[in-house]
């Protein structure tokens, strides 16, 4: 189960509607026990992902990446041992999901990402889209990225 922050969604699960076709819809569970937003494709697309990271990206010459993200202490292990500091995890990113990490700044939607990297690296909308909203996905569920959405 992904667990939401207030007003923004951490995941998004594909359903099936009565006639078959596959609907978008956000799969974040809201805190407190709110009800969980459901958004279709085109509201889906036009949400702006926001990073809830401050590290920065480290590119080498080929255009891939490393994000190192600070881990805090569990709060069961901190009763026991302490708040644990240096505890780090590492990310390597390739050369697109660089270029999408950088588009990532809570003003360009998921659709406007989609277009750049159809432009950028010569693909078709239907190939961009796929790679672009999975790779949005693997973020959200890593907790680097959330997706807000107005109550």
């Amino acid at each position: 189960m992904t667990v939401g922050l207030r007003g923004i969604v951490l995941g998004f699960t594909r359903v099936r509607g009565e006639n078959g076709a596959g609907e978008s819809e956000a799969g974040g569970v809201m805190l407190f026990g709110s009800k969980k937003p459901t958004l279709d494709r085109e509201a889906a697309l036009e949400l702006r992902p926001m990073r809830l990271v401050a590290s920065e990206m480290e590119t080498d010459e080929r255009g891939a990446g490393k994000l190192r993200v600070q881990l805090e202490t569990p709060r069961f292990a901190r009763m026991f041992l302490g708040n644990i500091k240096g505890r780090e995890k590492t990310f390597e990113f390739d050369e697109i999901g660089v270029f999408v990490w950088q588009q990532i700044d809570g003003k360009t939607s998921v659709k406007q990402m989609i277009r750049f990297v159809s432009e950028k690296y010569e693909l078709n909308l239907r190939a961009a889209e796929t790679s672009t909203v999975a790779f949005l996905s693997l973020l959200m569920r890593r907790r680097l990225i959330g997706m807000p959405v107005d109550s």
